[in-house]
């Protein structure tokens, strides 16, 4: 049996409520939590503010959005001096994240908000020295006269990543210098550039026996590109 049919006035509404996707530019997605907005970049950016409490570690989030956050996905990832990833003990459970799906927050739009995510300080490994928060999606709920809107990044959580979101040192010293020489005359080799930084992030947030399996190629592969451009990259260029 079907149920009555939505009011003129009713469908009307729907047909004027904004998209958020489209108002956002963004060409992906319907913007509810079912099917939330992509996007490719961080949006939300965010910095580990400290101190570590009880609460957990504190972050500087930046809402650049005049709509108030009020839902975030995000997860927390924790290295020591080194820049290796460690692993933490969540309930009663070895895992390489504090995962974080769907918490209830409030940062203010077109403001930066301190909000304090993940383990308690007397929950963290002795080793930590380093504290980093991934936000995969994020949104707000409809309230008043603001329609809900949910958006997503198109790079996903993933159980391993790299310090700096991976683009930190590799440990691989032919990468490290192969990267940083490169970034001395990026105009000389753009293309380099960018295939390179890809490679290492993607080496940087891959498990453990992945990178091993990487590093002998990776390493053949830096070590080529720096006799390649050993007398042609300058600084000044």
């Amino acid at each position: 049996m079907q149920g009555p049919a939505p009011s003129s006035s009713a469908s009307a509404a729907a047909a004027d409520a904004p998209d958020p996707c489209k108002k956002h530019n963004l060409k992906d997605g319907a913007g509810t939590k079912a099917d939330m907005c992509k996007y490719e970049n961080d949006v939300l950016m965010a910095d580990y503010f400290g101190p570590v409490d009880d609460t957990g570690a504190v972050f500087a989030i930046m809402n650049p959005w005049p709509d108030e956050v009020t839902w975030l996905r995000a997860a927390v990832f924790y290295y020591d001096k080194d820049g290796k990833q460690l692993t933490i003990k969540v309930g009663d459970k070895d895992q390489t994240n504090d995962m974080l799906d769907g918490i209830a927050v409030k940062i203010p739009g077109s403001k930066t908000t301190n909000v304090p995510l993940g383990l308690a300080k007397k929950d963290l490994p002795a080793e930590v020295n380093t504290i980093e928060l991934q936000i995969a999606a994020f949104g707000w709920d409809a309230s008043g006269d603001t329609k809900a809107a949910y958006f997503t990044s198109t790079t996903p959580i993933s159980r391993y990543r790299g310090i700096h979101g991976g683009d930190g040192p590799t440990g691989i010293a032919e990468c490290d210098q192969y990267r940083e020489k490169l970034q001395t005359c990026p105009k000389q080799f753009p293309d380099a550039l960018t295939a390179m930084r890809t490679s290492l992030r993607q080496y940087n947030n891959a498990a453990p026996e992945t990178q091993k399996t990487l590093a002998a190629a990776l390493t053949a592969t830096c070590s080529k590109g720096l006799a390649a451009i050993a007398d042609r990259c300058h600084s000044s260029d």
